[in-house]
């Protein structure tokens, strides 16, 4: 069975033909934000937050620093008449931003665990919660909630970039300034799932940052909202052509993810975000 190489499918654009020089074909856009912002509390009375590791808080109203705090944290986080508490107070201030120290550095919200940026918002006397993720996480935790089954590799890869095109679709048009999407529709559940040497790490590894694009311009990326046939999740999606059987087929059969993509979503184009 062909197996995905990086150096091969970063080269390829859908449909088109391998030895005919493509990598000078995908399109490189290197001022985009490569993470994703998922709204995992809406409206609530207080939410218990707690911090694994060194942290610091800024104001991401007006970007200023707040604080750096040494050791973890678990506390009720709620809004009070002029701000709002985490234990301590923050008077004036209606907008947390939690900045992990390191790698190392996880948040919990309600009990589930999270890596990456942590937004809390006061929003008249409510708390919001926010995390701004790396795609790969967000797709890996993604991923692992939602595909119920086994695919070959090749498979995998192309639904992952789909996946990918899919996120990047919702995050460049955000139905708010503050979150592209939200956790609890899609299946986000943080990274307490991931196994970060599973086999789908290692695809989603090998295909970073490429996506689809829904037609052959080399100007930017045009990212479209790709879902497999019997799984779409609005009718404004566009909808595959094969199902996920036909994709696991037709890479038993030695296509790869470019080839099995073509099959799917016809005259895409592969580019890098």
């Amino acid at each position: 069975m062909f197996l995905i190489r990086l150096s091969l499918i970063l080269t390829m654009l859908c449909g088109m033909s391998l030895q005919a020089g493509l990598f000078e074909r995908v399109d490189r856009n290197p001022g985009s934000k490569n993470t994703i912002k998922v709204l995992l509390v809406h409206d609530k009375p207080g939410v218990m937050v707690e911090v694994k590791g060194k942290y610091r808080i800024f104001d991401p109203n007006t970007n200023k620093y707040l604080t750096t705090r040494f050791l973890g944290k678990r506390k009720l986080i709620q809004a009070i008449r002029d701000g709002i508490k985490w234990g301590e107070e923050f008077p004036g201030i209606h907008q947390l931003l939690i900045v992990p120290g390191n790698e190392e550095t996880t948040t919990l919200v309600d009990g589930i665990e999270y890596r990456g940026l942590v937004y809390v918002y006061d929003i008249g006397g409510a708390i919001s919660v926010v995390n701004e993720i790396d795609y790969d996480d967000y797709l890996n935790s993604l991923i692992t909630n939602k595909l119920k089954r086994e695919l070959p590799k090749e498979a995998l890869a192309a639904y992952v970039i789909a996946e990918r095109t899919l996120a990047l679709y919702r995050t460049m048009h955000a139905p708010s300034p503050y979150w592209a999407v939200r956790g609890d529709w899609v299946g986000y559940q943080g990274i307490a799932i991931i196994n970060p040497k599973s086999f789908l790490a290692e695809v989603i590894a090998e295909t970073r940052n490429m996506v689809m694009s829904e037609e052959d311009s080399f100007q930017g990326i045009k990212p479209f909202p790709s879902v497999w046939k019997k799984e779409s999740e609005s009718p404004d999606g566009v909808v595959a052509k094969i199902d996920l059987n036909q994709a696991d087929s037709l890479a038993r059969s030695g296509r790869n993810a470019s080839q099995i993509l073509k099959k799917a979503f016809p005259n895409c184009s592969m580019k890098l975000m």
